[in-house]
């Protein structure tokens, strides 16, 4: 496998990872991009030491692209309150640009928003999307995410309440999870999450930006919405969620895929209590049998 380090810069620096194989392929390369408060290593390595979706879609003979968010681990900083969905979706269109060929989008739980807006915004070069349990666009926030709503609001403050968990966003300062929030939601019922790994897994999480996150929550209806259906048109969706996931109930995920069927996607729900696969949370591809969801995955892919 050659790993080739880059940056992309626009507006600031994303650095990435061009991960391919020895032995090229015409399959379309892969970008992948993952969620709040990790970064691009969530791709590449379990916490109990396994190779990561990334190396093993390389093994299968895939060219892969792992990104770090703008102002997240080696991308460098980035003044917080710049970050937003409209600054990570350009940051992230000039990514696509740059790789120069179509490709499938991958994105993991916060990153969803983006993906739909760079479906609509330039879907002639994103082939597929496979969506982990991936965030709602602002269009049906509100009606697929009644859990999530505003309990206290001060001034520079609001206290949310998400799945089972109550938690306060300074509006002026970057938000870190506590590990009540990590481990209610983010691990919830997971029983395929390693436990002995749990520590160094908290140990690692990033910073989010406030703004950011005020959008994701659809604090005053922020979050961004898609508006043309143009670029959906035929295109292959693939949601995977697993079924203890406490952040996203199937009632949940299936209004997303319709949604996205609404738009003229080619969407399916991978619920995998469906296919057998039982006990998965939030973080997919860090489980102990993400391989098995990698396999899961390759097989779904249709370029």
């Amino acid at each position: 496998m050659e790993v080739k380090p880059a940056f992309v810069k626009a507006p600031y620096h994303i650095y990435y990872e061009r991960l391919s194989p020895h032995t090229p392929s015409d399959a379309a390369p892969i970008v992948m991009l993952h969620g709040s408060a990790h970064t691009g290593v969530c791709y590449r390595v379990t916490p109990d030491g396994r190779p990561g979706w990334a190396d093993l879609f390389v093994e299968a003979g895939r060219t892969c692209y792992v990104a770090d968010w703008p102002g997240i681990g080696r991308s460098g900083y980035v003044p917080p309150e710049t970050i937003d969905y409209a600054f990570m979706t350009e940051g992230y269109a000039e990514l696509v640009r740059s790789i120069g060929e179509p490709l499938i989008l991958l994105v993991h739980s916060m990153t969803g928003p983006v993906a739909w807006k760079l479906v609509e915004q330039m879907g002639d070069q994103i082939l597929q999307v496979v969506a982990i349990a991936a965030g709602p666009p602002g269009n049906i926030a509100s009606s697929v995410e009644p859990r999530g709503h505003v309990v206290d609001e001060q001034p520079g403050a609001t206290t949310f309440r998400f799945g089972p968990v109550t938690f306060a966003i300074d509006h002026n300062e970057p938000y870190v999870n506590t590990p009540e929030y990590l481990e209610r939601q983010a691990l919830g019922g997971s029983k395929r999450f390693p436990r002995e790994s749990v520590g160094p897994w908290i140990a690692s999480q990033q910073e989010t930006s406030p703004r950011l996150l005020l959008q994701r929550l659809n604090w005053r209806d922020s979050l961004i919405r898609v508006e043309e259906s143009a670029g959906f048109r035929g295109k292959p969706i693939t949601y995977i969620t697993g079924t203890n996931d406490t952040a996203h109930p199937r009632e949940h995920d299936e209004a997303i895929v319709e949604f996205l069927r609404g738009f003229g996607a080619d969407a399916e729900l991978v619920w995998l209590g469906d296919l057998g696969i039982e006990g998965n949370g939030h973080m997919l591809m860090l489980e102990d049998n993400s391989d098995e969801i990698a396999n899961l995955i390759l097989g779904r892919l249709k370029y």
